[in-house]
């Protein structure tokens, strides 16, 4: 009786190991499928515009930190555009900044 129950589970954990294989490796292709027509889109340049959103008024998002040297060192800074997302100025830190060097702190 024991060796019946033992062929029982060993079968069932087979068939539920076979399944899982062929439903994980399926899966694999539907990804290779779409990156397959990623790269082909980017072979025929079809790629769909994008918009980029900047922040405006001198300071935000697509600005960074720049600075102006003078002869003592930094003097002035402030928020530049640069088209770019991923950069961030602040112009309240930029204004409390100039005011410590101002200052002379």
């Amino acid at each position: 009786m024991k060796k019946g129950a033992f062929k029982i589970t060993l079968a069932t954990v087979f068939v539920l190991l076979v399944g899982y294989t062929i439903y994980h490796s399926q899966k694999k292709e539907i990804f290779s499928e779409l990156a397959l027509n990623t790269l082909e889109a980017l072979a025929r340049n079809e790629l769909p515009e994008i918009e980029i959103k900047c922040d405006k008024g001198g300071s935000g998002k697509c600005y960074n930190m720049t600075w102006e040297e003078g002869l003592y060192g930094v003097c002035r800074f402030d928020c530049d555009a640069t088209g770019d997302p991923a950069d961030y100025c602040n112009s309240l830190y930029v204004g409390f900044v100039n005011f410590c060097s101002a200052m002379g702190v």
